[in-house]
Parts: C-alpha cells; structure tokens; sequence
C-alpha cells in the first residue's frame, strides 16, 4: 500500500507544479501595471488572482486544511478579500509569496499520507466536505 499512497504523493506534487509553472508563465513578461488591471467587472486582476491562489488555495487548502496549522488558521480568519492587492505590495512580492507558499505546500503534501482525513475545515455550516 505504501508504494502506491507514494506514487499518489508524488502524482499530485507534479500535477501542482505543473499547474503553478502554468500561472507563472502565463503572467511573466506582465509589467506592473498590466498585473493590476483589472480585467473582469468584478475589479479581478491577473495579480488579484496570483494572490487568491497564495492564499485561499496554496496557504488554507494545504497549510490549514490538511496540516491544521493553528497560525495559518487563525490568518485565514483575519484576511481581508485575497482577490484585492493592497496598492503598495509590489507585484514581484506577491509573485514570490506564491512561490513560497508553493514550496511549504509541498513540504505538508510531502508529510501527509494520501489516505489521511483532513484536519480542519474552514466552513463548518457547509454541507460539502472531501473526507480526504
């Protein structure tokens, strides 16, 4: 069983790094101005959308959800909207923070086993929830 939870293991760390050379590529060569633009009627923006990813998918999914991280839990209650980049963070900061938070991603996925439940789930009143 342990060959096959690895291979599993290993199967969604390539599937995620695949997915996030994707995000990085399709916004490399942007110039500030043209991350921050907002591109839909609801204000999102290339940049806004690095961010949520950072936050809401690569730090709450990984680090809170599956790792339980009380310190990571208790940020994903006080953040303000991950799809709104304060003006003054430069783009190249929020592109490295994803890149960072990528990487402790891949440390948790690395120590858990594919069988595990979840150890946190950040919408108790929901009805959906993925047991594992």
């Amino acid at each position: 069983m342990t060959a096959v939870v690895d291979a599993e293991i290993t199967a969604l760390l390539s599937v995620l790094q695949v997915q996030r050379d994707h995000v990085l590529g399709a916004v490399e060569g942007l110039s500030e101005e043209a991350l921050r633009r907002p591109v839909l009627p609801s204000g999102w923006s290339c940049l806004g959308m690095v961010q949520h990813l950072t936050l809401s998918v690569e730090r709450l999914y990984f680090r809170a959800v599956v790792a339980g991280d009380p310190e990571v839990i208790d940020l994903v209650s006080s953040q303000d909207s991950a799809w709104q980049v304060t003006s003054g963070l430069p783009a190249a900061d929020v592109l490295d923070r994803y890149r960072h938070e990528a990487s402790l991603a891949d440390a948790v996925i690395a120590a858990s086993s594919a069988d595990a439940d979840l150890v946190w789930w950040p919408f108790p009143e929901s009805e959906w929830r993925l047991h594992n």
